[in-house]
């Protein structure tokens, strides 16, 4: 954690973000599965803060902290999951995600390995309104480590946000 909050520090002084960052609260439904499975998904909760920053018009850096759900029919647990995204604004509403997230599982079976990190991508649609910006958003998760240890299980997530974003 200390060295994340240095790596944050750092981005911040050298890219001049602090005149364009904001902090915001998020929430929705995480739709998990697995690669190789015919699992049966269950809409979950997920939810969390998001700190980002824009470098320069139209393109930034986002950092997110979220709590998720994943149920599938054959099991159920909680994760933290911390995705970090290059944001490009195509248009003043419309905005494209893509990066990277670690994950890690608060609950612990038999046979599931607790980490996981893969590749992310997003939609972003905004209503910007003064120093606020209300806005719906669609991700991918893309799993690249194993979740079992078993099998070549993949994480494949969808999840639909909605949330709120303030201007500092």
């Amino acid at each position: 954690m200390k060295n994340l909050k240095r790596i944050i520090v750092a981005i911040v002084a050298l890219t001049g973000i602090s005149a364009h960052a904001g902090w915001g609260i998020l929430g929705g439904a995480n739709m998990y599965n697995l690669s190789d499975s015919n699992l049966d998904t269950k809409a979950n909760v997920v939810a969390g803060l998001a700190f980002d920053g824009y470098v320069s018009e139209g393109f930034g850096l986002e950092l997110d902290a979220l709590y998720a759900r994943n149920h599938t029919n054959a099991f159920n647990y909680s994760s933290v999951q911390v995705p970090v995204f290059l944001r490009f604004q195509l248009v003043p509403i419309l905005n494209l995600g893509v990066g990277g997230y670690y994950a890690y599982a608060t609950d612990e079976f038999i046979g599931h390995k607790r980490s996981d990190a893969g590749a992310i991508g997003s939609v972003r649609v905004g209503v910007p309104i003064s120093t606020v910006n209300l806005f719906v958003e669609g991700r991918y998760l893309y799993g690249l480590m194993d979740q079992f240890d078993v099998g070549d299980a993949k994480t494949r997530a969808v999840q639909a946000l909605v949330g709120v974003m303030v201007k500092m």
